[in-house]
């Protein structure tokens, strides 16, 4: 019986952890995702402004937005049971 037990408890954790690491898998790529399209749309608008000040700060701005944008997605995705 004790041994029932414990393999039942292994299987739960097991599964647990499985599903954890499938949250934080899907949330991770949820982030790089926004990071890399927060990228590109860096990219297209420097090369659509004329000041290259401005065109830098939105290379080096719109991967955060990104992110940013990305993470109300992320985090649903890094709690859900």
């Amino acid at each position: 019986m004790s041994s029932s037990l414990m393999d039942r408890a292994q299987g739960l954790a097991a599964a647990s952890f499985d599903g954890f690491a499938l949250n934080v898998g899907l949330g991770s790529l949820a982030l790089l995702a926004g990071w890399f399209l927060g990228h590109l749309m860096g990219l297209a608008i420097s090369r659509l402004v004329a000041s290259r000040r401005l065109a830098s700060f939105a290379r080096s701005a719109c991967p955060l937005l990104g992110i940013a944008g990305a993470f109300p997605l992320a985090y649903f995705l890094f709690f859900r049971s």
